[in-house]
């Protein structure tokens, strides 16, 4: 893992020094600050940049680093407030269109459309709102003028979100009930594929961009929160509509996905690591949906000959190799067994039952987060009554709470828990969280079930 801190460090740098080279595709009238020197047509890279900058900072807290590259994270956020200003005009009697404050149109993907789209809106916020966090142990006067930046341009986004929602159609699901839809732009009512003469007659473009490219990269872009009614919503009609059909020629059989939904259903048709609904269930304490999702991508675009990961599930399979789905993999495979919550940490929150039967067990040996490194280890005893657990805390600074959660192999409730001997009453059975002691230094804990 410090290998890869250090690769990714060495190519950040790379990058960084040959920036401002080219002219971002889309409706921009300036250069200086933005990140295009590689996809120039890939508008979005500007806030992907600067969201892995920071994260780069939050995993190692390498100060150095980050005083070196602060001048070009600040340049790079105030790309972003200088083109936003440009759609901050009103229309008399303070009339607004939906796209005031905004990002300029601009392009995401493969197609060369330049949207006011709600998935480049959600990465170019994500950036300020994380180089706002990083840059306060950098430059803080930056850091304050990016945070409020980045606060107007949720609110912005808030508003044009409503709006749309609004004055589009309702959704029908397969249950017969019916949930609000949203568009992936500005302009657009409601979904693409339900557009007659859509942008592409074999729905390859329009699926992408009410699914793939589409708003549910507001929940990755922390403008929705996972558990907000607009989640919902499009959960619901990702899973009920575009996870049950495919607009291309599959690479997987899915001639009996209607009746084999559950098994070939569950999983986005088209590029599946780019829609992080996964993530978005482990958030929501999903954990069965999470899981179905994780595997039944898993098998579907995996080469098990090569361990690596084909770009897309249509015939073709684009690029046979792809670093963006094998790095969104370990990613969700990363936050199956450590995952930081706002300032909490949480260890095992995903884990399959099957992985604690008898016998069996998790370890995790140095692994980073953003407090410190962390190592545990869980072995099972279930038919005995019990799973014991040694954790070992991050070294660098506490969350604020830390719970580790025991998914007993047949659902099993907990009783008691002792931690280095002594009993232990923080824990939820219902939920199966042992809530632990951050001061505590090494544990052992003994989850008790008879």
């Amino acid at each position: 893992m410090r290998g890869l801190h250090r690769r990714a460090e060495s190519c950040l740098n790379a990058w960084l020094s040959t920036q401002g080279d080219s002219m971002p595709s889309g409706d921009y009238a300036s250069k200086e600050g933005g990140f295009y020197h590689y996809w120039s047509n890939y508008t979005i890279c500007q806030g992907g940049v600067l969201w892995a900058l920071a994260e780069h900072y939050l995993y190692t807290r390498d100060r150095q680093w980050l005083y070196k590259v602060s001048p070009q994270i600040v340049a790079g956020c105030d790309f972003i407030v200088r083109e936003r200003k440009r759609t901050m005009k009103d229309f008399g009697d303070n009339q607004k269109p939906l796209w005031h404050g905004l990002a300029p149109a601009g392009c995401v993907a493969d197609m060369r459309d330049w949207e006011y789209s709600f998935m480049l809106n959600a990465y170019f916020y994500l950036g300020l709102k994380k180089s706002a966090q990083v840059l306060q142990d950098a430059d803080p006067k930056n850091a304050d003028r990016i945070s409020a930046e980045a606060e107007d341009y949720l609110q912005a986004i808030h508003r044009a979100l409503k709006e749309c929602a609004a004055i589009s159609p309702v959704t029908r699901l397969r249950d017969g009930t019916s949930v609000p839809s949203i568009p992936s732009y500005v302009g657009l009512r409601g979904l693409s594929t339900d557009v007659k003469d859509s942008v592409d007659p074999d729905l390859r473009h329009s699926y992408a961009y009410d699914a793939t490219i589409g708003p549910f990269h507001l929940l990755m872009g922390e403008v929705v929160a996972p558990d907000s009614p607009e989640a919902t919503w499009m959960l619901n009609y990702l899973e009920d509509r575009f996870f049950m059909f495919s607009p291309l020629p599959s690479r997987v059989e899915l001639d009996n996905l209607a009746t084999d939904w559950f098994n070939l259903g569950g999983f986005e048709k088209l590029q599946p690591y780019y829609v992080h609904y996964q993530d978005a269930y482990l958030r929501r304490d999903q954990i069965p949906q999470f899981l179905r999702g994780f595997f039944n991508t898993l098998a579907s675009i995996s080469d098990p000959q090569t361990l690596t990961f084909q770009e897309e599930l249509d015939s073709g399979g684009g690029q046979p190799h792809k670093t963006h789905e094998e790095g969104w993999f370990f990613q969700q495979f990363r936050n199956m067994l450590v995952m930081e919550m706002g300032n909490d940490l949480y260890l095992a929150k995903g884990t399959p039952r099957q992985w604690l039967e008898e016998g069996k067990k998790i370890i995790l040996a140095h692994a980073p987060s953003y407090f410190g490194e962390l190592s545990y280890r869980i072995e099972s005893s279930a038919d005995k009554g019990r799973i014991v657990a040694t954790v070992q805390p991050p070294n660098r600074r506490q969350p604020a709470c830390l719970y580790l959660r025991l998914r007993h192999p047949k659902n099993v409730p907990l009783k008691r828990v002792t931690i280095n001997g002594r009993p232990w009453k923080n824990f939820d059975a219902d939920k199966e969280w042992i809530k632990l002691p951050v001061q505590a230094g090494e544990m052992k804990i003994v989850a008790y079930y008879l």
